[in-house]
């Protein structure tokens, strides 16, 4: 009698564990099954009407950041010679995060935050005009309201008309894979990188090294990233990142990769001309288009 009494037990928790199973996949199916959202952005000709952007100079630098944590997406962590290890893949979600932060699997409390460089610091008077409604916190934070507010980086670009040739003037906005001091990582693991954008102009995601001192700006790698009217999610292999010198006179890729410091989102253009754009996600390649 016990040993069947023993069996009936076995098999109902069996069966209720069986069950508490089926009914989390079920919770996650419906996740996985919810929409994105999809903003759109101004035409340049209305920017100051109904977006009331307001010209302010590099308000979060890479060198003023706080340690606030921040909702993202990451998985283990390789091992590395270098004795720096980041995630294998990562995602930055802008319609979720309230940080300015990306996530890189850095324990650096430094890593990730977002920030804005232009060729003002060479000289230029290229800007980017951010949303007036947006204010930055007492700790300096800006790019955490920024994003809170309009789930994702949004902002005006406008290029100056001094910064000497032959190079175009720019602006940009990039996060530190490591930390402040900007050491080299390798993130190879990550086999490219992944954007959700909007953007009224074409940019360009370029990997900034260790020892970039050293290079030409001909020398950096780079993928082209096309102007597009509505949000769009494109993947770049490593294989796209391409410099514009020959490439026997800069690094492989191959080498680039393994000592990355920053990922930074450039726009360049014309003298007087101007654009408008929303960075949504950024991520190692293929995970935009996944939902977590």
């Amino acid at each position: 009698m016990r040993e069947w009494f023993s069996f009936f037990c076995t098999a109902g928790l069996m069966l209720l564990l069986f069950g508490c199973g089926q009914e989390s996949v079920s919770s996650s199916d419906e996740l996985f099954s919810s929409s994105s959202l999809v903003i759109e952005l101004s035409s340049e000709s209305d920017v100051s009407s109904s977006s009331s952007l307001v010209e302010t100079e590099s308000s979060s630098s890479s060198e003023d950041v706080s340690s606030s944590s921040v909702k993202s997406s990451s998985s283990v962590s390789p091992t590395s010679s270098s004795g720096k290890t980041v995630n294998r893949t990562f995602l930055w979600d802008g319609t979720i995060d309230t940080e300015g932060r990306v996530e890189t699997g850095s324990p650096d409390e430094t890593a990730g935050y977002w920030y804005d460089f232009s060729d003002r610091d060479v000289g230029g008077s290229s800007k980017f005009i951010f949303p007036s409604d947006v204010e930055e916190r007492e700790d300096g934070n800006f790019y955490g309201p920024l994003v809170e507010y309009y789930m994702g980086i949004r902002a005006s670009v406008s290029f100056g008309d001094d910064y000497d040739p032959p190079y175009q003037p720019y602006a940009g906005i990039g996060f530190n894979v490591w930390s402040v001091d900007q050491e080299g990582v390798d993130v190879s693991a990550w086999g490219g990188i992944c954007l959700t954008f909007q953007s009224t102009i074409a940019f360009s995601i370029e990997l900034g090294i260790e020892d970039e001192a050293t290079i030409t700006a001909y020398e950096k790698y780079r993928a082209s990233v096309p102007e597009s009217k509505f949000v769009t999610t494109i993947d770049f292999p490593w294989s796209k990142f391409k410099t514009r010198e020959r490439d026997w006179l800069a690094p492989s890729i191959e080498d680039v990769v393994k000592k990355v410091a920053a990922i930074k989102l450039k726009f360049e253009g014309s003298a007087g001309t101007t654009g408008e754009f929303l960075i949504q996600k950024i991520g190692s390649l293929g995970q935009c288009s996944s939902t977590l």
